[in-house]
């Protein structure tokens, strides 16, 4: 490994185009995901929800991971997507996503994360009334907890699951920076040795990640708006990262 590599630690294939956006922005980088992806198990539950689509009047894709595995299972019973439902994306490689399925989807400008999307108009109170939302198993709750306090009936599609997975993370000095997409995935780093790199600066998603990674130790951790590829090269540069030339030291 070049010394002063960015480790990204997201699940595939996300860590692949993360560390494609680096490189081609100048910041020397390696995929290291400490987490895997795999879709959920068949289940009369999952079918039931999916085939319940139409009953809702919007439809919250949470990342991409949820685009691949969800519209497999809708693309399965609904050929023609249902006309009243709208579509929402956190984050615009989520939408990217559901554009390549030829769905348009609502996406906040700039901020990444669920944050962004709770601002958009289309999801204030009394605007949408059930809403689904397809992510992982056990996804964020800051969702649900403000649309239901706006009045909506929301329901969950899992249609994913995150495994760890046995890495062997380089020593302190071959490493510029971490980048996590996830309280997930930080708590996976750490699992597989993160430990050793509490003193090595750390690009999370969000406040509420940075507060994990505070607790656990770390002690330079900065705040990108959003796990997306451009947020993670904004947080970098705020670090110093990414000045110099691809392959070498920061």
């Amino acid at each position: 490994m070049t010394r002063g590599d960015v480790l990204v630690l997201r699940p595939q294939p996300g860590a692949d185009e993360t560390v494609a956006a680096l490189e081609e922005a100048g910041i020397a980088a390696r995929a290291m995901p400490v987490l895997d992806i795999e879709a959920m198990p068949d289940s009369p539950a999952l079918r039931a929800c999916v085939q319940d689509l139409d009953h809702h009047d919007a439809v919250i894709f949470v990342s991409p991971a949820a685009v691949r595995h969800g519209l497999r299972w809708i693309d399965r019973y609904w050929p023609q997507y249902p006309l009243r439902v709208r579509w929402f994306a956190v984050g615009a490689r989520t939408a990217a996503e559901l554009a390549a399925h030829g769905i348009r989807a609502l996406v906040p400008d700039g901020d990444e994360r669920a944050e962004g999307l709770l601002a958009l108009r289309e999801l204030q109170a009394g605007e949408v009334h059930r809403v689904l939302v397809v992510r992982g198993e056990g996804g964020r709750a800051l969702l649900a907890e403000e649309l239901a306090a706006r009045g909506a009936t929301v329901a969950f599609l899992e249609v994913y699951r995150r495994r760890p997975r046995a890495v062997a993370l380089p020593p302190l000095a071959q490493v510029r920076a971490l980048v996590v997409s996830s309280g997930e995935v930080l708590e996976a780093c750490l699992a597989t040795g993160g430990a050793g790199l509490r003193t090595c600066p750390l690009v999370v998603p969000s406040e509420r990640v940075a507060a994990g990674a505070r607790e656990a130790g770390f002690t330079c951790v900065e705040v990108a708006a959003g796990a997306g590829p451009f947020a993670t090269i904004e947080a970098l540069r705020r670090l110093g990262v990414g000045t110099g030339s691809t392959g070498a030291a920061q």
